[in-house]
């Protein structure tokens, strides 16, 4: 099946899909005059049917398979006959002296009852209904006695006004109504989307958002390269001076990256350093990673001979007197402390690093 409409103002006939005219509810745009109408009305199967007529024909109201009731014959009246007397010719008058008699009847009468009469001398028998009789009128109705009156209406009547406004405020009413726009007719749904996608594929439009990307894009990368600018001074040290300027404009500090995954210990001990419980800490570390990484912090942690905890603090880099707080790519850095824990003895000892 292949079903097709007629643009109800050009007459341009083309081809149409269910499924569309189920999503737009029957409402298409014509592609040639733009005019915007309910493709059902002209719709019609191209293989079977012929096209609706152009232009448009009056629509004729199809026959509903009834026929109109007849009217009802009126009533039978009474019919009274009047035959208008023969004035052809005088009957005979009898003579004066004559002796009443019985009636004969005149041969030229019979004569002329049996001969037909002419067109000019014919008179037809014509009937005259009878006046209708007009009914009675009937007597009104006596008035009811004993019931209540009728409410009075608790509403004033259609035509009262509760308000009355001045005549200047009523002209400036009327006139603000009449100022008003008109309702704007009902735009179907698939037009405003229509409408919705070519307003964003304006070149206007579409230079704004370029820009407005170009931005964002460019906000998004200066972010990224101030919170992982260690990382890039790290990876690029051609970059380092550049980087430092920039810190110097917006009043940041480069230090060497921070990546404890890439920082082992090597070794560590802990020994006796001379009486009253002092004892030496030291500590082997290495860099695993081909970037100068900054140096850890260590957390010591000494137990006594039942394992409970002695002392535990936290060691920084600067604490070990290196003058310096980076390991280089791939070196390995020593660490020395002597510390005393007072009148407590320690018989066993953990180390971890870590970056704050």
């Amino acid at each position: 099946m292949s079903l097709a409409t007629r643009c109800t103002a050009c007459g341009t006939i083309f081809r149409v899909v269910q499924d569309q005219l189920r999503v737009s509810d029957g409402w298409v745009r014509c592609g040639r005059c733009a005019e915007v109408f309910d493709a059902r009305e002209q719709l019609f199967d191209m293989d079977r049917e012929a096209p609706p007529p152009w232009p448009p024909q009056a629509q004729v109201p199809e026959p509903t398979g009834h026929t109109p009731l007849e009217q009802a014959p009126a009533p039978a009246e009474q019919v009274t006959w009047v035959i208008p007397a023969d004035t052809r010719r005088p009957a005979a008058e009898p003579a004066a002296d004559a002796a009443p008699a019985e009636a004969s009847p005149d041969p030229q009468l019979i004569r002329d009852a049996q001969e037909p009469a002419t067109a000019a001398d014919r008179r037809e028998p014509y009937w005259e209904p009878e006046p209708a009789e007009e009914p009675e009128p009937e007597a009104p109705l006596p008035e009811p006695r004993g019931l209540p009156p009728a409410p009075e209406p608790l509403l004033p009547p259609a035509d009262d006004q509760d308000v009355v406004l001045a005549p200047g405020l009523a002209a400036a009413a009327s006139s603000a109504a009449d100022a008003a726009p008109p309702a704007a007719a009902p735009v179907p749904s698939f037009l405003k989307r229509a409408e919705g996608q070519a307003r964003w594929q304006r070149r206007p439009v579409r230079l704004a958002l370029a820009l407005g990307s170009s931005l964002l894009a460019m906000g998004l990368a200066a972010q990224v390269l101030w919170h992982f600018r260690d990382a890039a001074a790290a990876i690029y040290p051609q970059a380092l001076p550049q980087l430092r300027a920039a810190c110097a404009q917006l009043g940041c500090e480069i230090k060497p990256w921070k990546r404890i995954d890439a920082i082992s210990v090597e070794s560590s001990a802990l020994t006796l350093a001379a009486s009253g419980n002092h004892y030496k800490l030291s500590l082997s570390l290495r860099n695993k990673s081909g970037w100068e990484l900054a140096l850890p912090w260590v957390d010591l942690t000494l137990t006594d001979a039942n394992g409970a905890i002695v002392a535990r603090r936290a060691l920084s880099p600067a604490e070990f007197n290196l003058g310096k707080n980076s390991l280089a790519a791939g070196a390995e850095q020593g660490l020395q402390l002597v510390l005393s824990t007072g009148k407590q003895r320690v018989t066993g000892y953990t180390v971890e690093i870590f970056h704050p």
